[in-house]
């Protein structure tokens, strides 16, 4: 009644983002001071791995590793799973055509440009309190360039609710299941006892994830490789015409 009669919002908690108002966040936070630039990781961090910004403020540099195509994120625990019994790897994949939003180029960026503390955390202890005024002010900056956009509407918590949503909404494209897996979302003891995490529906959900084009061949864009010393350096003598050059 109070909804009806417009006391109350129609609506609880912060709104969900739409993929292409995620892009422009994440894309303005490259421009930010130094002192914050280490938001651009924390909010692709925050989309791709469906995480709350708790878990995201704890991460390492040791809860991430390399394999194969993909950096594995393994997050000892969560808010529902304390003990980690439930906690599996999530795959996160290089985007080639939007660099904005690729995590490698943001894991990349941080490493280079933010003073990382010395016992292996990505980011500063309390970080999460450090982020809500300069992510207001990105909010208010695109505010203009978005119709009906409201910054006070969104929040932290509109990221996890986009990825969720984003994921969810490819006719055809990765299972609900796959979805509450990542989010580390409980449906009950079925869930738990019966149902185990699968590396295909995941790394399928961490492309998507990633903004890779589901419908073009570039869904499955490689990161980039690089060789041992040696093969550089053969490579850079086989490339080169003159001795100068080389």
């Amino acid at each position: 009644e109070l909804k009806s009669k417009g006391v109350m919002r129609a609506y609880e908690g912060k709104l969900a983002l739409n993929y292409n108002d995620y892009i422009r966040i994440v894309q303005s936070t490259i421009m930010l001071s130094a002192d914050s630039r280490f938001l651009h990781l924390f909010l692709i961090s925050c989309f791709q791995m469906i995480a709350r910004s708790d878990t995201i403020g704890e991460l390492r540099y040791d809860f991430l590793s390399m394999e194969n195509d993909s950096i594995l994120a393994r997050i000892p625990k969560h808010k529902g799973d304390q003990t980690g019994e439930q906690i599996f790897p999530k795959h996160l994949y290089a985007n080639p055509e939007e660099a904005s939003s690729c995590f490698f180029v943001a894991l990349g960026l941080h490493f280079f440009t933010n003073m990382s503390p010395a016992n292996g955390r990505i980011f500063q202890t309390g970080v999460k309190n450090s982020i809500s005024k300069p992510f207001q002010r990105v909010l208010k900056e695109i505010s203009p360039f978005i119709e009906e956009f409201d910054p006070d509407d969104h929040g932290l918590h509109s990221l996890r609710k986009a990825a969720a949503t984003y994921g969810s909404g490819f006719p055809g494209g990765p299972n609900q299941m796959s979805i509450f897996l990542r989010a580390n979302w409980s449906i009950g003891q079925i869930k738990d006892r019966y149902i185990n995490p699968s590396e295909g529906n995941d790394q399928y959900l961490g492309r998507i994830l990633a903004g890779l084009d589901y419908n073009s061949t570039s869904f499955g864009s490689l990161p980039p490789h690089f060789g041992t010393p040696d093969e550089v350096m053969g490579n850079i003598v086989l490339h080169s015409h003159n001795y100068n050059e080389l």
